[in-house]
């Protein structure tokens, strides 16, 4: 993390940062706003953009929102997340250790850039990533099967854990309140 902060600091944009449980282990930058723990589904409507290790869920609750993701995978699913998310082009994936000072930057202009333009064309990643669903639901319907609809069992009171960071222009009202 805190090389990500040391990078993210030398940016234009201001972020929100769900700390994580180092939280104490480092400072963030004047141009970060965080807490130990965020109410991400809370937080994620108010973003453009989401820094990641891509876990399950968070990926599906950018995909849900309809935001793009740069991820930074760690272990386990994270790395098959980052390497879908990369392929279907609702984002970046990055290797975690080993990218250099500007391929973050480069990542996210990458990323909005994408989502500005997919926005301009008519097309959000909100209705791209609801496609599937939507292809599930009428198989469903096909076999006599329900199906509910829902990101996460947890309520947007429930802290996340996961180190999340994300870029909004409009980081400052976040912390206002």
């Amino acid at each position: 993390m805190k090389n990500l902060v040391a990078v993210l600091a030398e940016t234009p944009h201001r972020y929100v940062v769900s700390k994580g449980p180092q939280h104490a282990e480092y400072e963030l930058a004047d141009n970060m706003a965080g807490e130990e723990f965020l109410p991400q589904v809370s937080v994620l409507p108010q973003v453009d953009l989401v820094i990641t290790h891509g876990g399950n869920n968070t990926t599906t609750e950018c995909l849900h929102f309809g935001k793009p993701m740069i991820v930074l995978p760690i272990f386990w699913d994270q790395h098959d997340n980052a390497q879908r998310i990369d392929e279907t082009g609702f984002g970046v994936r990055l290797p975690t250790y080993s990218f250099g000072d500007g391929d973050l930057p480069a990542a996210i202009d990458r990323a909005a850039r994408r989502s500005r333009s997919a926005d301009a064309a008519g097309w959000s990643l909100e209705a791209a990533a609801d496609e599937p669903w939507q292809r599930a639901r009428r198989r469903a319907d096909r076999e006599g099967r329900s199906m509910t609809r829902g990101c996460s069992e947890r309520s947007e009171e429930q802290p996340v854990i996961n180190p999340l960071c994300v870029w909004s222009p409009a980081a400052s009202s976040l912390t206002n309140r």
